[in-house]
């Protein structure tokens, strides 16, 4: 089993966002404009390991992605003349999409457009069995419009290869846009005609072509847990002998004949938390570890690390976000001992 070391470390600048450059670590201090150069900022941090050319690229990528705020995307006023009783926008499970709910004239807002940094299997599956595949150009963005089964998609390029110290070789520039496009999707039960999805995937271009939203002080919903990087805590840890991931928000640690484990910056409903038994919460050294929330047993142990990321209200119908989700630190697949203790080292060093 790994053990836990608390060793500190020094915080550094790592690829994307753009940390203040004092070393303190902390949310990026950028302009609301996004500068492009902040998405690839910084090197690439390898925590002591050997990292290939290739996951060096792979890591940065996934960086820059963390970087981009879904919600950013999200045009208010489109919303409300193209989405029937919109409340707002926000987070729902991960931290990776960014969903506009509506007043469906029950307890709890319904979901129907979501905003994605990166395609599911949903959404790729709605590529490759697609009843029609149309494409139209906004502002030199060239969407591709799609529609299979239950959902319709919407994707266009985040251009992650244009810029400012993006890695340059063909196989990383395919690799962006086949593993990072920008995908709106909605559920055809309430959106037949495709029309919601299209009219945010339209707005959404347009604030594409005038700049990528960094996530920041700045942001619709901020989540300073973000400005960090998930792979930090490696050095804390023994046992392992790699850590590593190409999906953003994520580090999985590997080797040493350890079980692999991930740890994950996400959100939680906040009702899972709420109702929580107490049998499912330990107090170590003033952390709340969460077990058996969604899942019984300990994969994943959750540590929620701020307040409730609260939607932004749209129009008249704005009201009812009762159960706001909240940031966490999600931590699965080893034994139960050994998450829980990931999970400590991490919030200990994840929250100020």
């Amino acid at each position: 089993m790994a053990r836990i070391l608390a060793v500190p470390i020094a915080l550094v600048t790592i690829a994307g966002c753009a940390h203040d450059s004092s070393g303190g670590g902390g949310p990026p201090s950028m302009d609301p404009t996004a500068n492009p150069s902040a998405f690839f900022a910084g090197r690439v941090e390898t925590y002591g390991q050997y990292l290939t050319p290739r996951e060096i690229n792979e890591r940065a990528v996934a960086r820059a992605v963390q970087c981009i705020d879904p919600c950013g995307f999200v045009d208010s006023t489109t919303a409300e003349k193209s989405i029937p009783g919109v409340m707002g926008y926000g987070y729902g499970s991960g931290l990776g999409a960014c969903t506009v709910f509506q007043d469906p004239g029950g307890e709890r807002p319904a979901s129907n457009v979501t905003i994605y940094l990166n395609y599911t299997a949903e959404t790729a599956a709605a590529h490759d069995e697609s009843e029609h595949n149309d494409t139209f150009n906004v502002d030199g963005i060239t969407v591709t419009e799609s529609a299979v089964g239950a959902l319709c998609v919407e994707t266009f390029s985040l251009g992650l290869a244009s810029l400012p110290g993006a890695p340059k070789d063909p196989e990383m520039i395919a690799y962006f846009d086949a593993a990072f496009p920008l995908v709106v999707s909605s559920k055809r039960a309430g959106d037949p005609s495709c029309g919601q999805a299209k009219a945010m995937a339209l707005a959404a271009a347009k604030i594409r072509a005038a700049n990528l939203p960094l996530r920041d002080t700045h942001s619709p919903i901020p989540v300073p847990l973000l400005a960090e990087d998930p792979c930090a805590v490696f050095p804390e840890l023994t046992g392992f002998t790699k850590a590593f991931d190409v999906v953003p928000d994520r580090c999985m640690f590997t080797g040493g004949g350890n079980t692999p484990v991930g740890l994950e910056f996400s959100s939680i409903e906040a009702h899972y938390v709420r109702h929580a038994p107490t049998s499912s919460i330990e107090s170590h050294e003033g952390v709340l570890l969460y077990t058996g929330l969604e899942h019984p047993g300990c994969s994943p142990v959750y540590v929620v690390t701020g307040p409730p990321l609260e939607p932004v209200p749209i129009g008249p119908h704005a009201a009812g976000f009762e159960d706001a989700p909240l940031p966490d630190i999600e931590v699965r697949g080893g034994n139960c001992e050994q998450n829980k203790q990931i999970a400590l080292v991490a919030a200990k060093k994840f929250t100020h």
